[in-house]
């Protein structure tokens, strides 16, 4: 809409500049793609955005955020990953790698890295560690 207020402005200037030289159509040139702007770009999203987006936000916008949580899994090649459920011990043992090696080797998620890094973390503050994958 700007694009062609600015584009329409050009022509009146022209035709101001050459033919008629009129201040009136200079102002008029100069002032429409200010008055387009603030009415298309300004006011009217605003207006949308307040009066019939916001109050109803949820349901308007959870059609686009599914649709982008939907592709964004098929496009990093998430929808054929496998979620299985373990049960886990949300304390401070089971976090203890000498212990527990058995369990940290049968999911793969908690690979040797992660369980070495959680084993030699200060037990000060392990009531904090959770683990990633663990649905306590």
């Amino acid at each position: 809409m700007v694009c062609i207020a600015l584009i329409v402005a050009a022509v009146i200037s022209l035709v101001n500049a050459f033919a008629v030289r009129r201040f009136r159509l200079l102002v008029i040139a100069l002032s429409l793609p200010l008055v387009v702007y603030v009415i298309g770009v300004l006011l009217v999203p605003s207006y949308v955005q307040s009066f019939i987006v916001k109050p109803n936000e949820l349901d308007r916008e959870t059609p686009f955020i599914t649709h982008n949580i939907e592709w964004t899994r098929k496009g990093f090649g998430l929808d054929q990953i496998e979620l299985r459920d373990f049960p886990a011990e949300p304390t401070v043992q089971a976090l203890d790698y000498a212990n527990n090696r058995e369990s940290f080797e049968k999911h793969p998620a908690l690979g040797l890295e992660s369980s070495a890094r959680h084993s030699q973390a200060d037990t000060s503050n392990s009531h904090l560690l959770r683990l990633s994958r663990c649905r306590c």
